[in-house]
């Protein structure tokens, strides 16, 4: 989402520049707010193009008067079409950026050994990654080498990025053939320095992984196009685009090749779209279970750290350690506490990510990962396993108070 609305706010950023009609600027602050709305991170679409939008207003010697319409025009748009997300996040725990920018704004349901612990885990996640290619977690001018890994260092990221997000090296080959443009040249300089500035910001202050970096990478591809055209010539330039799609294709046909002949399948009608999912996904061959074991008055909860209940059908919590919304684990450090805690939010059934039991990757993972063992050998019925994944039914309170011997 935050791809398609960076590009649909650059699109009438571009028009408005070209223009300056009233209603491209109005259409890139819907847009560029949308952007906003739809993740965190994209909140930099809105400051870089409003930005932009200043500078161009400010080089262009306006009027006072109507650098502020234009100003106030642009954010009021983007502002509006940004805000539900984070208005709602205000109402439910007082802190627009929930859980993230917790010293600043505090919020209910969270604290700053959370906050400490989520700075943990990134580091953790970081440096896990960073082994792969011998190197250490970017920081400060470090960061400068994330476009090379990007495109020609794979390994330094998780499988998913190399199969979801190869972007070639394309964009990095050409991109210093920006200065050869001449053909709408402010166009294409200004769709790169978007790019770049996310690009940039992201990787340098925030988190540097290509799903998060990925409507940066996007705008410099699309401004490499035109300078790739003006380095290569017209008569070149389509062999190259053609050589580059084609060995984008090749990758991506080896990277998903044993889906294809299931997926064909499916495609002409011999194969179920439930069957397929029960090859491919585990998560779907549990939940099919699980559903049908859970009431649609049940509450189940989710043991991970990081939860992934993509097929659930019935009301659940989620329990992770990770972001700390409903248990806090520094204070719920027992079986019998988690039991409690449980029963007063209403839980029958607890699913659980069985290898998440055997976590040790620090020591608050660890005294997690023993205390759901312990709180599913003592409270908890299994009900069903498969996948790697297990469904319990939670003993009712008057069980949990006569032991598990009782139940």
């Amino acid at each position: 989402a935050v791809v398609l609305y960076a590009a649909l706010a650059t699109d009438a950023l571009l028009d408005w520049i070209a223009r300056e009609r009233a209603g491209d600027l109005r259409r890139a602050g819907v847009m560029a707010g949308l952007a906003g709305g739809s993740k965190v991170m994209g909140l930099l679409v809105p400051a870089l193009v409003g930005l932009v939008v200043l500078g161009v207003l400010l080089r262009r010697a306006h009027p006072v008067g109507g650098v502020l319409r234009a100003a106030l025009s642009f954010g009021v748009l983007a502002l509006v079409a940004a805000s539900p997300c984070y208005a709602r996040n205000v109402v439910e725990t007082g802190n627009p950026l929930y859980p993230f920018g917790y010293a600043v704004f505090g919020g209910r349901d969270w604290s700053r050994a959370a906050s400490a612990y989520l700075g943990d885990y990134y580091q953790q996640y970081q440096g896990r990654y960073a082994a792969r290619r011998e190197g250490a977690p970017y920081v400060g001018l470090m960061s400068a080498r994330f476009p090379w890994d990007l495109t020609m260092h794979p390994a330094s990221f998780e499988n998913a990025a190399r199969q979801s997000y190869d972007v070639s090296p394309f964009a990095l080959a050409f991109a210093p053939a920006l200065l050869l443009v001449r053909r709408r040249r402010a166009a294409v300089l200004v769709t790169a320095g978007l790019g770049v500035g996310y690009l940039g910001i992201i990787a340098g202050a925030a988190w540097a992984h290509p799903r998060y970096v990925i409507p940066g990478v996007v705008l410099v591809l699309t401004a490499a196009v035109p300078a790739a055209r003006s380095l290569a010539g017209a008569r070149l330039f389509p062999v190259l685009m053609a050589v580059t799609i084609a060995g984008n294709l090749a990758l991506t046909s080896r990277l998903l090749h044993p889906l294809w002949p299931d997926q064909l399948r499916v495609a002409v009608g011999s194969l179920g779209p439930r069957e397929f999912l029960r090859r491919v996904a585990p998560r779907y061959a549990f939940w099919e279970r699980a559903n049908a074991a859970v009431g649609t008055a049940d509450l189940v909860l989710v043991l991970e750290k990081i939860p992934h209940p993509y097929y659930i059908e019935r009301p659940f919590v989620l329990a992770s350690y990770l972001e700390q919304g409903m248990i806090d684990y520094r204070v719920v450090s027992t079986p019998e506490a988690l039991a409690l805690r449980a029963a007063d939010l209403g839980v029958t059934h607890v699913a659980v990510d069985v290898a998440g039991l055997d976590a040790t990757g620090d020591p608050f993972e660890a005294s997690v990962a023993h205390l759901w063992r312990a709180f599913l050998d003592s409270t908890c019925e299994r009900v069903l396993e498969t996948g790697g994944y297990a469904l319990y039914l939670l003993r009712p309170p008057t069980a949990l108070a006569a032991g598990p011997d009782h139940g």
